[in-house]
């Protein structure tokens, strides 16, 4: 997941991991999460209105929070990125998380070996 919208409905998702603790299945999936480390920025003085509102969203708080509580098999906070940019600079990482790396008994693909 990029970028969650983990305050949507109050945090709701967040808390109703939170009541599933310890039932989750043994078998699941591999989950990466990743958020722009512009998401949840410090305050400061004379803020505007939109950076007040994306601090109060917390996303990179419940993000690290929902990562921890899953667990999460890999955590990103990608430096300089917001909401809207945060998708394009994932693909790097969420590919190399997604591929295996190649092995000697196993090439990379579109390799010639």
């Amino acid at each position: 997941a990029v970028s969650p919208s983990l305050w949507f409905n109050g945090g709701s998702l967040l808390r109703g991991l939170e009541a599933c603790q310890g039932s989750l299945p043994a078998g699941r999936a591999r989950v990466m999460i990743a958020v722009g480390g512009e998401e949840e920025p410090p305050e400061t003085a004379g803020e505007s209105e939109h950076a007040a509102r994306r601090r109060a969203h917390g996303l990179i708080t419940r993000a690290r929070a929902f990562a921890r509580l899953l667990p999460a098999d890999a955590f990103h906070i990608l430096t300089g990125e917001n909401h809207g940019s945060a998708v394009h600079a994932s693909l790097g990482p969420a590919l190399r998380f997604a591929l295996p790396a190649a092995s000697p008994s196993r090439p990379a693909p579109g390799s010639d070996a």
